[in-house]
Formats: C-alpha cells, sequence, structure tokens
C-alpha cells in the first residue's frame, strides 16, 4: 500500500510539472521562447529523463509504449505532454520544419491514443486534433 501511495505522489508531482511549463510557456514573451525551450527540455529531462531532441528522434511506435509503461505516465499526464509539444511547435524560431512535423506528429499520436482510450469525449482534445491535422 506505501508504495502505490508513493507511485502516486510521484505522478501528481509529474502533473504538477508538466502543468507548471504550459504556464511558462503560454506566459513568456517572444524574446524568451528559447530560454523556454531550455526550461521545457531540462524539466523534462529532470523528471522524465527525456528531452525534446530525444523524443523528436523516437520512433512514433515505441512513444506511447515510453510513455505509458516505462514512464508510467496516466491519462491526464498524457494530455498535458501532447499539449506542451503542441505549443513548443507553435514558434517557427524553436524548431526547424523538420523537427516541428515531427513533434507535432508525436503530439498527435498521443491525442489519438487518448481519444480511443479515454471514456469520456474532450472538445478540448477534439480541436487540438484538428489543429495538429491542419498542420501537417
Amino acid at each position: 500500500m506505501e508504495e502505490r501511495d508513493y507511485l502516486k505522489r510521484q505522478l501528481d508531482q509529474l502533473g504538477r510539472v508538466l502543468g507548471m511549463l504550459i504556464a511558462r510557456l503560454l506566459g513568456t514573451n517572444p524574446e524568451g521562447q528559447m530560454e523556454s525551450q531550455a526550461f521545457v527540455n531540462q524539466a523534462l529531462n529532470d523528471e522524465l529523463q527525456l528531452d525534446i531532441p530525444k523524443i523528436i528522434d523516437m520512433e512514433s511506435e515505441y512513444l506511447l509504449f515510453t510513455l505509458t509503461n516505462e514512464k508510467n505516465l496516466n491519462n491526464d499526464n498524457l494530455e498535458k505532454l501532447a499539449y506542451l509539444f503542441l505549443l513548443l511547435t507553435e514558434d517557427e524560431n524553436n524548431l526547424n520544419e523538420s523537427e516541428r512535423k515531427n513533434l507535432l506528429q508525436k503530439s498527435l499520436i498521443i491525442y489519438e491514443y487518448l481519444q480511443a482510450t479515454s471514456d469520456t469525449f474532450s472538445f478540448e482534445r477534439h480541436t487540438n486534433i484538428e489543429r495538429i491535422k491542419a498542420n501537417l
């Protein structure tokens, strides 16, 4: 029972970190975008031992396995991570076109997985899926 509580606290902490990253990206000015990308990379590396270049280079088929089985992310954390990827792709200065499309594809994979496995419909998730498809 104690081990389960520890795992739940760890997942809750990860959710707070992902939420903080999203808030930071939404609140930065254009000059702070590169600083934000470095901040996101550092936080993802600290919490998940992943960073944006590793995620971009990761095979799409391996992404969900890594996030759900190896990193034990729950659906709420996956949703935040997919949204974080989407936010990172919106500034053309952050990534080159190939990296941007690859990260959009990773975000789409996560969103479509959530859409297929979730018991509830999310209008925000559906809107983000359509937004990503329009940009690919």
